[in-house]
Order: C-alpha cells, then structure tokens, then sequence
C-alpha cells in the first residue's frame, strides 16, 4: 500500500497566490479532537515524557488546572490537517494493486 499527497487544480492553487495575506492576526482556524487516555500513554511511551500532569488529575489540580493536559506535541500534531484543510486543498490517495481510493 502507498500513500501518495497531491495537491488541488492550478486553478484552486491561483486563489493563495494573490498578492493579499492568507491569514491575517485575529483569524481562527479550528479542528476539533478528544484525545483518548490510550493516545495519551501511547504519545508518552514515543516521546519518553512521563510527567503526571498528563496522567495524574489530582497533581493537574494542583498546579491550577482544571484537570490532566494532553502533552502539547500530540496537540500540534493537529497543525498539518488543520492547515491543509484550509489552504492546500490536499487530496490524499491510497495506491493499493493499481487501483486508487480517494481520501
């Protein structure tokens, strides 16, 4: 199986181009995902970060949070989507014996 990226039409690449700004200060773009305490320990298992305010919601609360954060990285894996969803007009396809699935 191969993953390929392609990119949309010249035609939808030509709106970016403009000489105006594509995002400007005060411009919100949004995704929304609830990360799983199983994604939690297996970002902590790659990453080696086994700090308890990613596990211990007692030890969140004490230091002022509301509870356990998500490890800021796994976070920022977001920032690729999130960008692409709004810019790039990315199509991903998967090449599985000669036949191509849209994504």
């Amino acid at each position: 199986m191969v993953f390929v990226r392609s990119i949309g039409s010249v035609r939808s690449l030509r709106r970016f181009s403009s000489s105006g700004p594509l995002i400007q200060t005060g411009d919100v773009l949004r995704e929304n995902r609830v990360f799983s305490d199983e994604d939690v320990r297996a970002y902590s298992k790659v990453s080696h970060d086994t700090n308890p305010l990613h596990f211990d919601s007692e030890h969140a609360r004490a230091l002022g949070f509301e509870d356990r954060l998500v490890h800021g990285m796994l976070v920022a894996s977001l920032f690729p989507r999130i960008i692409s969803s709004n810019f790039c007009e990315a199509r991903y396809e998967v090449l599985q014996e000669g036949r191509a699935s849209r994504h």
